[in-house]
Order: C-alpha cells, then structure tokens, then sequence
C-alpha cells in the first residue's frame, strides 16, 4: 500500500477544487457505512487517521469492534470517539 499521508497533510496541501474535497467527503462517508454494517466503528475518527494513497483513495484507521474492552483512550483523543464507544 503505497500512502501519501494524512488527510490531515491533504487538506493543508493539496486539495485543489471543492470535486476532490467532496470526492475525499464520500469514500470517508462510503467507507464508514461500510465499517458500521460490519460491526466496526472508528476509534478516534481524526484527519490523523484517515489516509491518502497516491491515487487518492482513503483508507480509514482508529478502528475499534463495537462492544470490545479494549478502551485505552488519552484525553486528547475523547472529542474524536464515536458515540458507539461512549456508549460501551
């Protein structure tokens, strides 16, 4: 898997037009619709953890299986849980 980066990096540097922004928009959207129909919700859903391959495909990390015990969160990273994790 050859990845340019952060979303984070994208959005400071290289989105070019409101098309790529809302192309990047929908593979996010697309990608956790997917991940919640499969009992996967995102961990810390931050710029930091959705990634940009060369050819602009966005792979989504922070991934928790809804209704794991693995919970070790930093105070930093709690505005960014999904509400399914706050709820336990």
């Amino acid at each position: 898997m050859n990845l340019d980066g952060t979303l984070k990096d994208t959005i400071q540097s290289k989105i070019r037009s409101e098309d790529q922004a809302m192309y990047i928009f929908t593979q996010i959207s697309l990608g956790l619709l997917a991940l919640h129909y499969n009992g996967i919700a995102h961990k810390q859903m931050r710029p930091e953890n959705i990634y940009v391959d060369g050819f602009g495909r966005i792979k989504i990390g922070g991934l928790i299986k809804i209704g794991s015990k693995k919970k070790q969160m930093t105070t930093e990273t709690i505005p960014y849980l999904a509400p399914e994790i706050h709820l336990g």
